[in-house]
């Protein structure tokens, strides 16, 4: 039989560590976001910046997906991204890796 989640006081459910660590992973993701608008803006102004990587359309199902990582690879891959022209988030590596692995698909770029 599954373990119960604790209640609060109140009667809501607890946040598990784990939910707890999510959350403040995200939280820690912020001020990243905030310096990839910041570099958006600034490539966008830039005369002759030409993105080399497709974009992809998003419809009006897009597909949220949780995934399970090392902790390394995906700690050096978000450390990577901050210094990377084309992908300005995990999602879209992700993206594009599946793309190319599906064969480059040219049905779903926009």
């Amino acid at each position: 039989m599954a373990e119960k989640t604790p209640k609060t006081p109140k009667g809501k459910a607890a946040w598990t560590p784990e939910q707890k660590e999510t959350l403040r992973s995200l939280l820690d993701l912020y001020p990243r976001l905030v310096e990839l608008v910041d570099w958006y803006e600034k490539q966008q102004r830039i005369e002759g910046y030409t993105r080399k990587t497709p974009v992809f359309k998003r419809g009006d199902n897009p597909k949220y997906s949780g995934i399970v990582l090392n902790r390394d690879i995906f700690d050096r891959t978000r450390e990577k991204l901050k210094d990377d022209r084309e992908f300005k988030s995990l999602s879209q590596l992700i993206e594009y890796l599946l793309w190319q692995y599906a064969g480059e698909p040219e049905d779903v770029i926009e």
